[in-house]
């Protein structure tokens, strides 16, 4: 009897156990882009204690060796960076015009005739992508109608010994001296409407560099590993780095060394939205809105969201996306609820994320392991509103982040 009884106990224990591991299972495999709308909570202030939790990545400033690799000479031609047309504002870029060029530009930006813009309807035509690659550290910039690219001639690059004028001993370098070697490990590219690229490196500098000719136009060297970059209204930029603060620089010069400096604790994320006039910065667990006086950050309100968070990017006049380190979600800058973005596998250590404007095709980077331990792969991932999936591949590269090549 006590043998009987035995038995049917183990095999009682024995089902429920099965049926937890089925319900497990069942969870894991649930869409998480399922949960619906979730309201941030809000916080009083930015939590300067905040942990750095799992983010592992170095903040050496020491980059790694400048690549050699050639300037470019050979590379095709590349369509003026397209003008996004979802409503974005952008108010006051530095070098919109011929008066903001700083001292070192040999030439005033030069805006491009209607004719040689691509028209909204046209961009899906011939849509490019940029990408940080941190093996040659340099931006390379792609056709997104290719998903191979392994062998192909960027059809637009830029690296530390493009900022030069001249050759051999006529050679003239753009970057000052003590910021030579600091452009290692490119970790943020923006494209914007005049024709201009922000650069932010985590061996230190950040740059803005005019897309026609390659002409580095302001630098500056914020320091404690940069993981963004972003224009503010007056002429200048601000700067995130992860060590845990924020640099507002005047770019009315061709360098500034003077910092406004910001605390923000793992700072990876910028976008200004000039819609509301309010600079978003991700870092950690916190999502912080600022309004800018002169060059002082002043904080709006926070918000506590999931994660470790690695990528913000703008999508649409109402909406941010962000990554973290297991998922990437989509916020709602005006209801302040966020949501898991679906249409996403797998989900964890998403470096950069960014949607395009017009065709709402979505760019994924992530770590090549899945667990953090390399920060970039060599291929990116890319899809559709209608849910097909195909990815980008550089064998051999090592890439953050990428991004439309779409001036925002």
């Amino acid at each position: 009897m006590k043998y009987h009884l035995l038995l049917t106990t183990l095999a009682l224990t024995t089902l429920t156990g099965l049926s937890g591991c089925a319900s497990d299972a069942n969870d894991g495999a649930r869409d998480p882009s399922s949960e619906g709308e979730i309201t941030a909570q809000e916080l009083t202030s930015i939590d300067q204690s905040a942990a750095p939790g799992d983010d592992a990545e170095s903040d050496a400033d020491d980059p790694s060796v400048v690549s050699n690799d050639d300037d470019g000479a050979n590379e095709t031609n590349l369509p003026r960076i397209e003008a996004a047309a979802d409503g974005t504002e952008t108010e006051d870029v530095p070098g919109e015009d011929a008066d903001d060029a700083p001292a070192s530009a040999a030439l005033p930006i030069e805006e491009p005739s209607p004719s040689s813009v691509l028209l909204s309807d046209q961009i899906a035509a011939t849509p490019y992508i940029g990408i940080t690659e941190q093996h040659g550290d340099r931006i390379m910039v792609f056709p997104a109608g290719e998903f191979t690219w392994t062998n192909r001639t960027p059809s637009w690059s830029w690296g530390p010994n493009n900022a030069k004028t001249g050759t051999g001993k006529n050679a003239k370098l753009q970057i000052p001296k003590n910021l030579w070697g600091k452009f290692g490990n490119p970790s943020d590219i923006k494209f914007k409407k005049n024709g201009t690229l922000l650069l932010a490196a985590s061996g230190g500098a950040v740059a803005i560099v005019r897309t026609k000719d390659r002409k580095l136009t302001f630098v500056a060297y914020p320091g404690g590993n940069p993981h963004a970059i972003e224009t503010l209204p007056g002429k200048q930029i601000v700067t995130a780095s992860s060590k845990g603060y924020l640099c507002v620089f005047s770019t009315a010069k061709s360098t500034d060394k003077t910092c406004e400096k910001t605390n923000f604790p793992l700072a990876h994320g910028l976008v200004w939205d000039g819609a509301r006039k309010r600079l978003w910065v991700l870092g950690g667990t916190q999502l912080g809105s600022y309004s800018l006086n002169g060059s002082k950050l002043v904080l709006d309100k926070a918000y506590k969201v999931p994660g470790n968070g690695h990528d913000l990017s703008p999508d649409g006049p109402d909406t941010l996306l962000f990554s973290s380190t297991h998922n990437v979600y989509s916020f709602n800058r005006t209801t302040h609820t966020y949501r898991v973005l679906p249409n996403i596998s797998p989900r964890n250590y998403v470096k950069g994320v960014d949607r395009h404007p017009v065709t709402k095709e979505l760019l994924i980077a992530r770590d090549h392991d899945l667990k953090d331990k390399v920060y970039g792969d060599d291929h990116v991932d890319h899809a559709t509103p209608a849910g097909a999936h195909d990815t980008y591949v550089r064998k051999g590269a090592q890439i953050y982040k990428a991004r439309w090549w779409v001036g925002r």
